[in-house]
């Protein structure tokens, strides 16, 4: 019979586990470390400018040292937070705008192509046109070789 008291530590020391000596102990703590969130005001900056610039929403590096030092963070993370926005913020209005201008498909019954959302003087649809390619390189869509 197991009794309740065998399974308690009572304050006995556990044998090392060996991270010490162990080289990758330093990669897994970043791994696990929580991440930061940025100050409000920074996000409400960079947001602002974003909204500013949304045809083209790629600040130049000079417009990036000043969002860095308008914010407090580095250059660095700037880059990272517009790369971030433009694919949870800007991109999510583009496919947005697109359903709502096309109504749910980017082609006219007799084939012509719908307006859409215009950034960096594209026409950004958010769907790939019908066509004999089905799959990307592989015409006819076929996807058994």
């Amino acid at each position: 019979m197991i009794r309740e008291s065998d399974c308690l530590d009572n304050g006995a020391a556990s044998p090392s586990t060996g991270d010490d000596d162990d080289p990758d102990k330093e990669r897994r703590d970043r791994h696990n470390k929580k991440r930061g969130i940025f100050p409000k005001v920074a996000t409400n900056i960079m947001r602002a400018w974003l909204f500013q610039h949304l045809t083209h929403p790629y600040p130049s590096e000079e417009q990036k040292k000043q969002l860095a030092q308008d914010t407090g963070l580095t250059i660095l993370q700037v880059n990272n937070w517009f790369i971030n926005a433009r694919r949870r913020i800007v991109q999510p209005m583009i496919d947005q705008s697109n359903r709502a201008v096309t109504g749910g498909g980017p082609y006219t019954p007799d084939g012509q192509p719908m307006g859409g959302f215009v950034m960096d003087g594209q026409t950004h649809m958010g769907i790939r046109p019908p066509g004999p390619m089905g799959v990307m390189g592989n015409p006819g869509g076929n996807t058994n070789c």
